[in-house]
């Protein structure tokens, strides 16, 4: 079976969960450290704190491109396939 060129775009598309996975797993290590007052786990922020700032920071970039071209950030270009109605 041949895959067409679309499709193997769209599987790389990934509207930002990556950055969202890791700005989630940040929070989390950084909530677990602070609800036990940094008695557990503390040495969890040298990772949570890179990933926070990774994740932010590209969510900040792409929405500012976007914003800069006139798009939305996770926009895509639908083909032409509205053929308009025959006239009577």
């Amino acid at each position: 079976m041949q895959s067409d060129g679309s499709s193997t775009a769209r599987k790389w598309y990934s509207n930002g969960r990556w950055a969202l996975a890791l700005a989630v797993v940040g929070i989390l290590m950084i909530a677990i450290v602070a609800v036990t007052r940094g008695e557990h786990g503390a040495w969890t922020l040298w990772f949570a704190i890179p990933m926070l700032m990774i994740s932010l920071g590209y969510f900040f970039v792409v929405n500012a491109v976007a914003f800069y071209w006139g798009k939305g950030a996770y926009h895509r270009d639908e083909p032409n396939g509205d053929k308009e109605p025959p006239s009577k």
